[in-house]
């Protein structure tokens, strides 16, 4: 009765639409109304989903987007993950946000995850206690997103397209 597996599933329908969207097909075929536009040069500039999954602490947040990214990854979609918990230390050590475009992804005994892509983008707080430290959450959270945009724009077409998956702490 609890499981969130029906959610999920939803979540992801909705993500590999918007996904084919940004890319500019569906079925191989141009899309009607796609998120891709033309930048200065005339190739198309997709920009892909954005799913960010918040909660309270222990709530599955980071099973989720372990299942999310997992998806796509096995549908050809490189999501990037990014983890706005410093207290989880999954894609790097803890006290850090990170952020790392997924290829092939797994999770790893440890639970930590194991990932084959780009260099995983850190970005240090300094404690996992982020009450003490808002400011320098919300500083070291925008250089990321720029970051990661930057990485997303700079990055091939399929690339960008396939969005990414945040996972929050519960920290509100």
């Amino acid at each position: 009765d609890e499981s969130t597996f029906p959610a999920l599933a939803a979540v992801n329908a909705r993500l590999e639409a918007r996904r084919a969207l940004a890319r500019g097909t569906v079925g191989g075929l141009p899309a009607e109304g796609s998120s891709a536009s033309a930048g200065a040069d005339g190739k198309a500039n997709p920009l892909g989903p954005v799913v960010v999954v918040a909660g309270p602490v222990s709530a599955g947040k980071s099973t989720a987007v372990a299942t999310l990214a997992a998806w796509a990854c096995r549908r050809g979609w490189s999501p990037t993950v990014v983890d706005l918990d410093p207290g989880q230390g999954d894609l790097s050590p803890p006290t850090s946000l990170s952020a790392a475009p997924m290829d092939r992804l797994g999770l790893a005994a440890s639970g930590g995850w194991e990932t084959h892509a780009l260099p995983i983008l850190s970005y240090p707080v300094g404690t996992t206690n982020l009450s003490e430290a808002a400011p320098l959450f919300k500083a070291a959270s925008s250089s990321l997103a720029a970051a990661v945009q930057a990485r997303a724009s700079a990055g091939p077409p399929a690339g960008s397209a396939s969005g990414a998956i945040v996972n929050t702490c519960g920290w509100v």
